[in-house]
């Protein structure tokens, strides 16, 4: 089987980050040039050097939208660098080991709820001093919590329209969604990046761990790289809802 060791993900995630950088810029569409060659290839030498990783399957012909005059393919440019963000996420997951990350502090200013905004920030708080010590159950409850509550304000700024979705299920009390809810919810609204939900599964059950009972019955392994999955999803929440108003502390 193959390995990658941590030189090499940082080589990958390095590439990959300045080709997402690029495919952004070109818009919702990209036609078959050289930035979908070089992300394609950049993408199947990781495939092979990276079995241990488990990664989604992958095929750039998953992308393709339609034809364009002269025959060339023509990409879905959003769910293509939703896709690299998962393999970031990955990659990261071993490149930056939990017990020796350091969080950076975050304001959370698009949060419109105080109350939920003061338990963002102290949940947080508690988030980046257990990150420092490598224990994963808490990161993952923690990182769980924020992600829920991030969720649950963006539903609540738009509460009309997110009870009116198919996502609702017709159920109009917001405080009694679940995780999963909640994603289906601010995705359908598009009001969380595309690929959270895709991100998100492991997570759903983060509630269950304060159980024991329930962990064992239903096999719950809170293990780093959940954890690390976890806390890169929040940081990946709070970059595109940070950059709608501007950016944040």
């Amino acid at each position: 089987m193959a390995t990658l060791s941590p030189t090499s993900a940082r080589a990958y995630a390095a590439a990959l980050r300045l080709l997402r950088r690029d495919l952004k810029a070109v818009g919702p569409f990209a036609r078959h040039e050289p930035i979908v060659d070089e992300i394609n290839a950049e993408l199947r030498g990781l495939y092979a050097f990276a079995e241990d990783l488990a990664l989604p399957d992958y095929s750039i012909d998953r992308y393709h939208a339609y034809y364009g005059p002269g025959g060339y393919k023509i990409y879905r440019t959003q769910e293509l660098l939703s896709f690299i963000d998962r393999i970031l996420i990955r990659l990261d997951a071993i490149t930056t080991p939990s017990q020796t990350e350091e969080l950076p502090q975050k304001a959370f200013k698009y949060v419109a709820d105080e109350a939920i905004k003061r338990i963002l920030r102290r949940d947080y708080a508690e988030l980046a001093r257990v990150s420092a010590t490598g224990c994963s159950k808490s990161q993952l409850v923690l990182a769980g919590s924020c992600i829920e509550g991030i969720l649950y304000d963006q539903a609540a700024q738009h509460r009309n329209a997110a009870v009116a979705t198919t996502a609702s299920a017709g159920q109009t009390d917001i405080t009694k969604w679940s995780l999963g809810q909640l994603i289906a919810v601010c995705r359908e609204l598009d009001l969380v990046p595309p690929g959270v939900e895709k991100l998100t599964p492991g997570l759903r059950d983060y509630r269950n761990l304060v159980h024991p009972a329930v962990e064992i019955r239903d096999q719950l392994v809170p293990g780093e790289h959940e954890a690390h999955i976890a806390v890169r999803i929040l940081h990946m929440l709070d970059r595109d809802l940070s950059e709608k108003i501007g950016g944040s502390l």
